[in-house]
């Protein structure tokens, strides 16, 4: 039983997002619900900028909506 709560607890890395959102880890958490969390540290001016270190979905449209939604924010282009 222990091993099965431990289990259901983890989340699941979503692989096949990956390659798409390579700055990104993507996951799914226990309860079911998308996240996506930076790779880096986000400085200050980037984060008054409107860029953000983890985002959530209610389901992975609207996670990848909002992943590319941070992509075209002004600060991403400045940054390379």
């Amino acid at each position: 039983m222990t091993s099965e709560i431990s289990r259901m607890s983890k989340p699941q890395i979503l692989d096949d997002l990956q390659p798409v959102f390579p700055d990104w880890v993507i996951w799914r958490s226990s309860a079911g619900q998308p996240w996506a969390t930076r790779r880096r540290h986000l400085t200050d001016d980037e984060r008054n900028l409107g860029l953000v270190p983890t985002i959530t979905g209610q389901d992975m449209q609207q996670l990848v909506e909002a992943l590319r939604e941070q992509e075209r924010q002004p600060a991403m282009s400045s940054l390379t």
